[in-house]
This record gives C-alpha cells, sequence and structure tokens, in this order.
C-alpha cells in the first residue's frame, strides 16, 4: 500500500512539474567470495581446454590483448569476473561470453564510468553515466545509446495503461496526455505511441467552428487529414519507419506540414526551461 501511495504521489507531482527524475543509486552485484577475500568457486586446472574448464575460476588472455578474470562455466568465460580491455578501460561484473552481461561498472579509460545494465558488450536497461567533471546521465539505456529518462518511461507505461484498458477503463485521450508528459521528456517510445493513436484513428484533434462548416459544405471530414498529419509528426519525431507508411496515404503539402510541426516541436522543446 505505502509502495502504491508513493508511486501516485509521485505522477501527481510529475502533473504539477514539480518533480523531476531520479534513479536510485545503482550497484553492481557483489563478487562471489568469501569472507576472506576469496573466490568461492576452485581455481581452473590444467588449460582452458583440456578438460573443460566448468564451475571454476581462471584467467584467459586474449590475441588482441584484453584479459579476462573470473568464473568458467562449459569453457565459455561466464559469471562474475573482471574484463581488462587493451584500449586501458575495465569492466567489472556479471559476464556472458566474455562480454559484460547483467550488472557491472565499466570505468573508460578517459575517466568515464558506467554503471548498470548490459547486454551482450552493450550499455542496457537502466544506468547512469558520470565523468571526471561531474556530469551525470542517468535513466534508461538501449542498445548502447540513452534512450530516456526513467521517469519518462514510468510516464509512457501510464499511457499504456489507459490505450491497453489494463487495471482502468480503456481511454485513448487519457493515454494520449500521459504519453505526451513522457514526450515532453523525449521518450521516443512514447512518440511513437502517439503516433499510432492518430494513425490508427484512436484520438483526433478538435476543429474549430469554421472549419467544421467548410467540412460540411465540402462534404469532407479534415480530421482525418489532419490525424494523418499528426501521426507523420510524431512518427518523425520518433524516428519511426512508421513515418514512410504514413506518408504513402499523404499529399507532398501535408508532409510539408507534418515535418515542419515536427521541427517546430523540437524547438519549443529546446526553449522551454528543464524541471
Amino acid at each position: 500500500m505505502r509502495k502504491l501511495l508513493s508511486r501516485t504521489l509521485l505522477l501527481a507531482s510529475v502533473l504539477q512539474g514539480t518533480v523531476s527524475a531520479r534513479v536510485e543509486v545503482l550497484e553492481i552485484p557483489p563478487p562471489r567470495v568469501s569472507s576472506e577475500g576469496d573466490w568461492l568457486l576452485p581455481p581452473c586446472e590444467g588449460s582452458e581446454y583440456l578438460p573443460i574448464w566448468t564451475g571454476c575460476v581462471g584467467t584467459r588472455a586474449e590475441a588482441n590483448g584484453d584479459r579476462y578474470v573470473g568464473e568458467f562455466w562449459g569453457g565459455l568465460a561466464h559469471g562474475q569476473g573482471t574484463l581488462i580491455f587493451a584500449n586501458g578501460d575495465r569492466y567489472v561484473g556479471e559476464c556472458e561470453y566474455a562480454l559484460p552481461h547483467g550488472r557491472g561498472a565499466l570505468r573508460y579509460a578517459n575517466g568515464d564510468q558506467y554503471v548498470g545494465g548490459f547486454w551482450m558488450g552493450e550499455r542496457h536497461g537502466r544506468g547512469r553515466l558520470s565523468d571526471p567533471d561531474g556530469v551525470v546521465r542517468e535513466g534508461i539505456w538501449t542498445d548502447d545509446v540513452y534512450a530516456h529518462t526513467e521517469l519518462s518511461a514510468i510516464l509512457n507505461r501510464e499511457g499504456n495503461k489507459y490505450r491497453d484498458g489494463s487495471g482502468v477503463p480503456q481511454d485513448y485521450k487519457e493515454a494520449l496526455r500521459w504519453y505526451r508528459l513522457a514526450a515532453d521528456k523525449q521518450n521516443k517510445n512514447a512518440m511513437l505511441n502517439i503516433a499510432h493513436l492518430y494513425h490508427h484513428r484512436k484520438v483526433t484533434d478538435a476543429v474549430d467552428y469554421v472549419r467544421r462548416v467548410l467540412d460540411w459544405w465540402n462534404e469532407v471530414d479534415s480530421r482525418l487529414s489532419r490525424s494523418r498529419i499528426k501521426a507523420y509528426m510524431w512518427a518523425d519525431l520518433a524516428g519511426s519507419d512508421l513515418r514512410d507508411t504514413i506518408a504513402e496515404q499523404l499529399t507532398p503539402a501535408e508532409i510539408e506540414e507534418a515535418r515542419k510541426l515536427s521541427a517546430e516541436w523540437w524547438i519549443n522543446r529546446l526553449a522551454a526551461p528543464s524541471h
């Protein structure tokens, strides 16, 4: 109950613009060693191939100058270990196939340090990157690239709940509201979700009285055109291939308008004060 209340208060604060993203301190998993500092697994014996090293701790030096010290399973560098790269980078944490995989800390030769999740050698999941000057970037990483803040991911998930009707009544307008909050924090997943809402006509923008009269007179519905333009705009912001699919339904003038809206959105975001 306390966790639910805290989460509710957090989201309410976001709506009021009084709170910014904050990620809890990430720590690498403790090595599997005894209280005396010795590895719990026995040392590997013989060569790494005969017998096959498994359930033991050993050292492997690669031809390119990289070096691994840690656990081996099935003859592979796998488990808790340390990777010392020839370029001066050093990683401590969970490994798979002699690559950072799981949780760990990577200190770069230039003094930068990343602590968080890894997937087959790339930064992935929750993490924090800091440099010697104290500049910190923390949040969600995807395919070795910083994606968005953890707070924006929370907002995007709230939008998903209303879009899917998961635990709440299905409400596309409410989903759009949450997605916009996440998109304002440059969450590309939320931007793509907005594009899909417009593309599949789950939401439409209201038109003024004059436009409604003109639509009635011309026997058209300009809301459909506006939805396609907005779908292109948000797909463009998200950098998604969906943009090309939507473009097939637009005129050159509509595509130009959508691109203009996309550029204006970025200009407004850069000019807006950060919280």
